[in-house]
C-alpha cells in the first residue's frame, strides 16, 4: 500500500438487517439525497478511477479543484465526488478490511488521508470560507458540513483546528441531519490535526454518545495517536462501562488498549476485568476473545453498519439509507 489506494472488494458480512436483491440497482438508488452540482462531478468525473487510486493522483485532483472556477461550496461537492470514488466517503457504512478489525480499517483510512494531506500541505489555501461551510450546514446538509471540515484540516490543521474543537459538542453532533456521519468525520479530523486535545474533548463526551459505533469512532481516534493520556481514558471507558455496555465499543476499546499496552500489564487489565464479572455468557466471551488473541473473529471482507442505518444489497452494490438519506456504494 505504497503509492495507491486499496478498494476492497465487497464480499459482505451485515451485522444488522438487511435485504437482497438479485438485480441491478434501480437508477433512482444511485442518485445520492444530498446535493452534488453537475460541475462538481463533472471536474472529478474527467479522471480515469485508476488515476484516483494512487495517492499523487487523488492529490492532484485536490489541487484541480481548489485552483477551479468552482464556488467554495461547489469544492467540498467535487470533494465528496471524488471520496466517493475512492470508497473513502462515510455514509453509515464501511467497508472493512480482510479479516481484520475496525480499528484496523479506521487506521488504514487515517494514513491515507495523512498522505493526502502531507502532498497538500504547501498550497497554503485559506480555509476560511470552507470552514464556515463546516460550521453553518450540519443540520441540513451533513456530507457537505463533515466533509468541508474534513477538506479544511487536510489543507491546513493548524487554522483548522479551532473548527475541530468548536463542533466537538453533544449539542453540535445531535443537532446535525445525520449525527453519525457528523462524528465520524469530525473525529478523522481531530487525528489529522496532529493535536491531542481535540480527541481529548472528543473522549468526554462519551458518556453522552449514544450510537455504539459513534463511541467506536472517538476511542479509535485516541487509540491511532497513542498519546498516554488517552490511552488512559481508554481504559477509564471500559472499566467504567464494561459492565454496563458490553458491545463493540467495549470490544474496540479492549482491542485498542491490547496493541498499546505491554503484554504483562494488559494481561493484569484484562484478569481484572474478568475478575469483577459475575456475568457468566460474557466471561464466555471475553475467553474467546483471549484465545483468538483479540482478533476480529470473522473471516472475510464485510460491510459494518452503524445503528438506525439500512441496507440493499444488489448485484451493483449497496444502497444505505435513513429516511431522506440515501447514498449507493457501487461494487
Amino acid at each position: 500500500m505504497n503509492n495507491y489506494l486499496f478498494k476492497p472488494l465487497l464480499i459482505i458480512f451485515l451485522i444488522n438487517t438487511a435485504s437482497l436483491e438479485a438485480e441491478v440497482a434501480p437508477e433512482n438508488h444511485k442518485q445520492p439525497s444530498f446535493e452534488l452540482s453537475k460541475a462538481a462531478k463533472n471536474i472529478i468525473n474527467q479522471y480515469h478511477l485508476n488515476e484516483l487510486l494512487s495517492y499523487q493522483g487523488s492529490s492532484n485532483a485536490i489541487k484541480n479543484i481548489l485552483n477551479s472556477e468552482l464556488s467554495e461550496k461547489e469544492k467540498v461537492q467535487a470533494f465528496v465526488v471524488l471520496l466517493d470514488k475512492v470508497d473513502l466517503l462515510f455514509n453509515g457504512s464501511v467497508i472493512l478490511a480482510k479479516n481484520k478489525s475496525y480499528f484496523y480499517t479506521y487506521k488504514e483510512n487515517i494514513y491515507i488521508f495523512m498522505q493526502f494531506q502531507n502532498r497538500l500541505k504547501n498550497l497554503n489555501y485559506k480555509t476560511d470560507k470552507i470552514e464556515i461551510i463546516a460550521s453553518n450546514s450540519c443540520n441540513k446538509d451533513v456530507v457537505l458540513c463533515s466533509n468541508a471540515l474534513l477538506l479544511a484540516t487536510l489543507l491546513d490543521a493548524n487554522i483548522s483546528k479551532n473548527t475541530v474543537m468548536d463542533m466537538s459538542n453533544i449539542k453540535t453532533i445531535n443537532n446535525a441531519q445525520r449525527p453519525s456521519i457528523l462524528l465520524h468525520n469530525l473525529t478523522i479530523s481531530a487525528v489529522l490535526t496532529h493535536d491531542s486535545k481535540p480527541i481529548e474533548k472528543l473522549m468526554l463526551l462519551l458518556p453522552d454518545i449514544k450510537i455504539e459505533e459513534g463511541r467506536e469512532d472517538i476511542l479509535c481516534a485516541a487509540g491511532v495517536l497513542k498519546s498516554p493520556i488517552l490511552l488512559k481514558g481508554i481504559q477509564h471507558f471500559v472499566k467504567t462501562e464494561y459492565l454496563n455496555l458490553f458491545d463493540n465499543s467495549i470490544y474496540t476499546a479492549v482491542n485498542i488498549i491490547k496493541r498499546n499496552m505491554e503484554p504483562k500489564i494488559f494481561s493484569n487489565f484484562f484478569n481484572e476485568l474478568k475478575k469483577e464479572d459475575k456475568n457468566k455468557i460474557r466471561i464466555e466471551y471475553l475467553n474467546a476473545m483471549e484465545k483468538n488473541n483479540f482478533k476480529y473473529p470473522l473471516k472475510g471482507s464485510w460491510a459494518k453498519i452503524w445503528d438506525n442505518f439500512n441496507i440493499t444489497i444488489y448485484e451493483d452494490g449497496l444502497y444505505i439509507y435513513l429516511d431522506d438519506f440515501h447514498h449507493f456504494r457501487s461494487n
